[in-house]
């Protein structure tokens, strides 16, 4: 961790790489917290839609990093990264249908589902 901690570091304020990890940083700790929450839909609920403000994260990634990694013939790499936001973004739709009903169970499977998505997607960046 602490070597990712330094390569923030490595790059200028305000850099998308840097902002890229800081927000990852924020995810990891939501994920947490909601992982804590499950017996407390009320605050499940509430940290869930701030973790669903991902979102901004995966629109900067599709005008900042993917036009680049097309544009120097990555395109495996790029196909990649559109199915995991596809990905994450069904799993946000899914789980707030879910969290809407109240059913405990699948409100777990459907956030375990949209965390391993997440870290798919954090471990690509």
């Amino acid at each position: 961790m602490s070597e990712f901690l330094n390569n923030i570091k490595e790059h200028p304020k305000g850099h998308p790489l840097q902002v890229y990890m800081q927000e990852n940083i924020l995810i990891r700790d939501l994920i947490s917290k909601l992982g804590e929450s499950y017996g407390h839909l009320g605050e499940f609920s509430k940290l869930f839609e701030q973790l669903a403000t991902v979102e901004r994260h995966l629109e900067r990634k599709e005008n900042q990093l993917l036009p680049y990694l097309e544009q120097y013939g990555k395109i495996e790499e790029s196909k990649a990264v559109w199915k995991s936001q596809h990905d994450i973004r069904n799993e946000i739709t899914v789980l707030r249908a879910f969290i809407g009903t109240n059913y405990i169970p699948n409100i777990r499977r459907h956030s375990l589902n949209l965390f391993y998505e997440l870290e798919k997607m954090m471990e690509m960046e």
